[in-house]
């Protein structure tokens, strides 16, 4: 039975922060306001922010207001009627 090396666990864990710190690349330092309360964060802060499009819109909503709206949000709801 052949062993598969991509089940093996390696031990060293550099590839891991290599791997979320690459990813980190890509975050723009740029403000983003949350279109809902006005709160502005910047890169990897915003990375748990949440995205949608209403009436062909982008529309961004921090942590907090996404969690406050969560089923409004599911539910497809504009933020109007938040």
């Amino acid at each position: 039975m052949q062993s598969d090396s991509r089940h093996e666990p390696s031990g060293d864990r550099a590839g891991c922060r290599h791997f979320f710190s690459s990813n980190l690349e890509g975050v723009s330092e740029q403000p983003t306001t949350c279109d809902f309360c006005g709160r502005q964060g910047t890169g990897a802060e915003t990375l748990t922010w949440t995205t949608s499009v209403e009436n062909g819109r982008q529309r961004t909503y921090c942590e907090e207001c996404s969690r406050t709206h969560l089923r409004a949000i599911e539910g497809k709801l504009d933020s109007e009627w938040w």
